[in-house]
């Protein structure tokens, strides 16, 4: 599904939860309008019912948002279409981001709401979350760390796929966090690989948004980055986390590592 498809989908869903008017998604229930005349019992009955009937439906809601939203995002991280045109797609996209986030927002809050009064024994209620399953979240942002080995372009599109990219690295306590949590990971792999490269021109590292680095965390002992010759023709024009020594490396870009992803996380509150 491209661009446009994906925002036509995100236009009939808008318009479609607006409805003719600017009613709210979800109405008050006032036992005394709706239920005069029924027993005590069957009021209760009837309440329990219709409770847990908005309680799916805003269920259903909340899936199908957070769907279109990591979507938004996928195509966000992964449009490739000309500067200009690309500029005034992600512009728009962006905007219908955020619109839904906001919704999906109260949304959120009105299920954890009914969630909690729902009387059903054994009911299970799913905990609205800012992170997709196995990813975790620090600050903002949530962080995917893949453990399937692939190389540097494979990664790339990987964390594409997962509506995400590879992560960039803007503050030191963010560095610190994944170097923690690379090494609770164990194992022999304690190289990860990160969105930066410098394939496009040799000693212009960029980030995989095309922004130049401005923090740099380059293993200074071994002189990195070297740009080894025994990278081969094209040298070593992809970078590494070592979660040992908490430094980077530049290593050939088909050498193959696992990745850091990282996304937005989404707004509860």
């Amino acid at each position: 599904m491209d661009v446009s498809e994906r925002y036509t989908s995100l236009q009939d869903y808008t318009e479609e939860m607006s409805t003719k008017s600017n009613r709210p998604i979800l109405t008050s229930l006032n036992p005394d309008d709706s239920l005069q005349g029924m027993s005590p019992m069957k009021n209760n009955g009837q309440c329990v019912r219709r409770q847990c009937v908005i309680l799916l439906t805003i269920a259903l809601l909340l899936s199908i948002a957070a769907n279109i939203a990591f979507g938004i995002l996928r195509s966000l991280n992964g449009s490739s279409a000309p500067a200009c045109e690309e500029g005034r797609t992600e512009a728009a996209l962006e905007f219908r981001y955020n619109h839904l986030q906001s919704r999906y927002t109260a949304v959120c809050q009105q299920y954890n709401s009914l969630a909690e009064k729902c009387p059903q024994p054994g009911t299970t209620v799913k905990v609205c979350q800012p992170c997709p399953v196995s990813w975790l979240l620090h600050e903002d942002r949530c962080y995917f760390f893949g453990k399937d080995k692939m190389q540097w372009n494979e990664s790339r599109d990987s964390c594409v796929e997962l509506g995400g990219r590879l992560v960039i690295l803007l503050s030191h306590k963010q560095h610190d966090f994944l170097e923690q949590e690379a090494k609770k990971l164990g194992g022999f792999d304690y190289h990860y690989w990160i969105g930066l490269n410098d394939i496009e021109k040799e000693g212009d590292w960029r980030w995989v948004d095309n922004t130049p680095v401005n923090i740099t965390y380059w293993n200074a002992l071994e002189s990195q980055p070297d740009n080894h010759l025994s990278g081969g023709l094209h040298g070593e024009d992809c970078a590494v986390l070592n979660s040992h020594s908490k430094s980077w490396f530049d290593v050939p870009c088909d050498f193959q590592y696992p990745r850091i992803c990282e996304m937005s996380a989404v707004k509860l509150s």
